[in-house]
């Protein structure tokens, strides 16, 4: 196999390189980003190419199949009057690899409280029994956000086993990979929904909801979302959207209903306190791990 680095003198849209590299023979194709100092100021279209110190380009690293020329594939490219000053940084030869095990080896299993999160491919662990006993999750990592490995999925998951009581309806606002929601009713929520923009996502989440064999769960999409009223509200996604969502999580909550925000940088955190305290919250608690919080209190 070989690996062929490649930088383009000027800003080019990364899916449509991307997806030519990909029809001209290439098995994978990865994208960053290089600072290249310049003497002058930077004279690019694009903001996102320049900074003070330099110029930002988009390097690709593309990787050739045995049966693919790489000297074939650059022709190809260089018969492109826009693509014909693209330079090659680098080429080597690499190894055969097995990227699904690779990508497989990435993953462990994770332990969070009680929490034991694996993927569908690891072994079931010897457990103790009583109250020290593991509730164990399943979650294929999928195009869903959410594997238990990113703190505020963490702090999220830590959170739902000191709120969760039993017997509470939930709603997860960007559920993502579908692992709160399963955790919830792993913990003993009644009914779990789940809303996501990103159809593929749920798809995720739904698989993911099918491994670990649970039918309280439901996800939709915002605008199929049924209109309930929630004992617990969770939203793990970022500071703006938190800050849209405001009205419409006071409108699908009651008194007493606790909430817990995360997705959002320590320093957003009392900006979005404010915002929720507007519409009927208050808070009582900020968890922070690294430089990602958790806000969580309950509708007064």
């Amino acid at each position: 196999m070989i690996s062929l680095s490649l930088e383009f003198p000027h800003p080019v849209e990364i899916e449509i390189v991307s997806e030519w590299f990909m029809s001209l023979g290439a098995c994978a194709v990865e994208v960053s980003n290089q600072i290249v100092e310049t003497d002058g100021p930077c004279n690019t279209k694009a903001e996102e190419f320049s900074s003070s110190s330099g110029t930002k380009r988009k390097t690709f690293r593309v990787l050739l199949p045995c049966d693919v020329s790489s000297e074939d594939f650059l022709m190809s490219l260089a018969s492109f009057s826009e693509w014909n000053q693209i330079k090659v940084l680098e080429k080597a030869t690499v190894e055969e690899t097995d990227w699904v095990e690779r990508v497989r080896e990435s993953f462990i299993p994770i332990t969070i409280g009680r929490l034991y999160i694996r993927c569908p491919w690891h072994s079931i662990p010897e457990t103790s029994t009583g109250k020290d006993e593991l509730v164990h999750m399943i979650i294929h990592p999928g195009m869903g956000f959410g594997t238990g490995e990113h703190p505020t999925t963490r702090l999220c998951l830590s959170w739902l086993q000191r709120t969760v009581q039993g017997g509470e309806k939930l709603l997860d606002y960007g559920s993502g990979s579908g692992i709160l929601c399963i955790a919830a009713s792993r913990m003993g929520c009644e009914l779990c929904h789940g809303v996501e923009i990103d159809i593929d996502s749920i798809r995720n989440a739904e698989e993911n909801q099918s491994l670990n064999s649970i039918s309280n769960i439901s996800f939709f999409q915002p605008l199929e979302a049924p209109s309930c009223c929630y004992d617990i509200i969770v939203s793990n996604i970022l500071f703006h959207p938190l800050v849209d969502l405001a009205e419409k999580f006071s409108q699908c909550s009651r008194i007493g209903t606790r909430i817990a925000l995360s997705g959002i940088l320590c320093g957003q955190a009392e900006s979005l306190k404010a915002i929720y305290e507007d519409v009927g919250f208050k808070f009582e608690d900020t968890m922070i791990e690294n430089e990602w919080c958790l806000i969580t209190g309950k509708k007064i």
